[in-house]
């Protein structure tokens, strides 16, 4: 690592560890534990094991690490005892030899978990799609064609740098872009906005910890219904019980805890939090939610019960764009996935194909190809 390097340019990974030497730094006394909060929520497979290889490192100088994460895979692989909690409280403590996913995951939720989805016949060609975007360009991307059907959860996904991290921002106006669109069959015109993305029914839902995804200080009610307060004035007042009627009826049908619309946004776990969003923005009755990174910092429970509305919703008829880092998002929700490669579309998977083994081999197997580094 290049020790003049600004650390806005380096990569995800390379942060990671240079947190880490930061946090090992002995000026003050032998550390002799470190502690990390879910450090692998930005990153891809493959900086994850390089991470990981890091790790291995400083516990070879006998420093212990406790370790926080949803991701059960990486706890099994590292871990030599496993702690759970569960809505706060203390489930119990688990060698790790011997444990496997899918006891961990019943230990976390309380019951079995159901991990596999049924996965969605591709879309007839002769179908209209309810959006379709040509020649997408910002930077990365550099003329990306794809299209979203009535009821379809489409991913997309890519390694760092691919152009997934930017497609949904663009396509919904809030980052600078080119392309041709049209939503429901009709051409849109002009540069596109966030206002003008809202009322041609497009919806950008960002992850629970982006720091424009909410207001923590406001409350549940307040962030539901942040981005369609007409909806609920009158004469140019906040009619407060219209409002906590729809606001209670998204808590149930979302299944929100705790149940109240005064509690402060900013005190939810993730799970929770992601819900508020997806009510905020289900709320406008949208075409096309695009979501970004959906499942980052959330247990597993709350992964499938986000999976779980996600489809339920999708029944409605509205579309779903999945850009995400977390191949789990792909397996447990996608119906088909476009996998980037150097702000280029390089492969389709649909069906039966949408399966943690083939995904790797695209992303992997692509980037090789471009020259892209993994």
């Amino acid at each position: 690592m290049n020790v003049d390097c600004p650390v806005a340019e380096l990569r995800a990974v390379e942060r990671s560890a240079l947190a880490i030497a930061r946090a090992l730094d002995d000026t003050h006394g032998a550390i002799s534990l470190l502690i990390l909060d879910e450090p692998t929520a930005a990153l891809p497979p493959a900086e994850c094991d390089a991470l990981f290889a890091v790790l291995r490192e400083v516990l070879a100088k006998g420093v212990s690490i406790l370790y926080v994460s949803h991701r059960l895979d990486e706890i099994l692989n590292l871990a030599a005892r496993v702690t759970v909690l569960r809505d706060g409280a203390y489930q119990g403590t688990f060698p790790a030899t011997g444990m496997d996913r899918g006891r961990l995951a019943e230990l976390i939720v309380g019951s079995a978990v159901e991990e596999t989805a049924a996965q969605a016949p591709r879309p007839a060609p002769d179908a209209e799609p309810v959006l379709s975007v040509r020649r997408l360009r910002s930077d990365p991307l550099a003329g990306v064609d794809f299209d979203v059907f009535p009821g379809e959860v489409l991913g997309i996904a890519g390694l760092s740098g691919s152009g997934r991290e930017t497609l949904a921002a663009a396509v919904c106006g809030a980052v600078p872009a080119a392309m041709e669109m049209t939503v429901a069959g009709q051409p849109c015109p002009g540069e596109m906005d966030p206002v003008a993305a809202q009322r041609l029914g497009l919806a950008l839902v960002l992850p629970n910890r982006h720091i424009d995804a909410a207001i923590p200080n406001f409350s549940i009610g307040e962030n539901m219904t942040l981005g369609r307060l007409p909806e609920f004035s009158q004469g140019g007042r906040l009619r407060k019980r219209r409002e906590r009627i729809a606001v209670k009826e998204w808590i149930e049908r979302l299944d929100v805890r705790p149940a109240d619309p005064d509690r402060l946004y900013g005190m939810l776990s993730g799970g929770n939090q992601q819900k508020v969003l997806l009510a905020k923005w289900f709320g406008i009755d949208p075409r096309v939610i695009f979501m970004d990174d959906p499942t980052s910092g959330v247990d597993i429970g709350a992964r499938h019960a986000i999976y779980d509305v996600v489809r339920e919703y999708a029944k409605t008829g509205a579309g779903f764009v999945v850009c995400s880092s977390d191949m789990e998002d792909f397996v447990g929700v996608c119906d088909r996935v476009v996998v980037l490669v150097g702000g280029r579309v390089a492969e389709e998977l649909y069906g039966d194909g949408v399966n943690e083994r083939e995904l790797l081999r695209a992303i992997s197997g692509s980037a090789e190809r471009s020259g892209t580094a993994a």
